[in-house]
């Protein structure tokens, strides 16, 4: 009741629990907005408490994901798997981290993203690197060759038709 401006400025968000969460943050109240993660009120999805309901990690995030009953926050080299009720990081898995936002998908085979290193598929539980067949190629045409993140950030789609994750490594070439 006592705060004035309960909105908050983001450039991603997953919902999950009835809440959004949100990321890359900005707020005129809150200082280094963009390293803190803030959950709506639940139902509400654009009212948010960002004095109570934040969590605040090292660095800034660079997507954020719901899968299997969890927030799955990331950043260039980590991977935060954070429990939306409490709202605290249960487990993070250092090294392997995602791209972009529109560098992560999920379907009920697991959550597919990628960073600068590989491609990866998390059960839940542990993330498994998936992409090392396709990192390198005799003809310049390898995930690791083709990737150029100043100019494309590797986009990934699930194709349900197919029943596999799609990764869009430049505008034209999709592994």
């Amino acid at each position: 009741e006592t705060l004035e401006n309960t909105g908050v400025n983001y450039s991603m968000s997953t919902v999950i629990n009835s809440s959004n969460y949100i990321g890359g943050c900005s707020h005129p109240n809150v200082e280094n907005a963009d390293n803190y993660i803030f959950k709506s009120q639940p139902f509400m999805y654009d009212q948010f408490d960002w004095s109570e309901n934040y969590l605040r990690i090292d660095n800034t995030p660079t997507a954020i994901a719901g899968f299997g009953g969890r927030v799955w926050l990331f950043d260039n080299n980590n991977t935060y798997k954070v429990n939306p009720e409490q709202f605290y990081v249960e487990d993070k898995f250092e090294g392997i981290g995602c791209l972009d936002k529109d560098s992560v998908a999920t379907s009920e085979f697991g959550l597919c993203y990628a960073d600068k290193n590989n491609i990866y598929l998390h059960n839940g539980s542990s993330p498994m690197p998936i992409g090392t067949r396709i990192l390198r190629s005799d003809n310049n045409t390898g995930y690791k060759e083709l990737l150029n993140e100043d100019v494309f950030k590797p986009k990934i789609l699930f194709d349900g038709f197919r029943k596999a994750f799609m990764v869009f490594v430049t505008a034209d070439k999709i592994w």
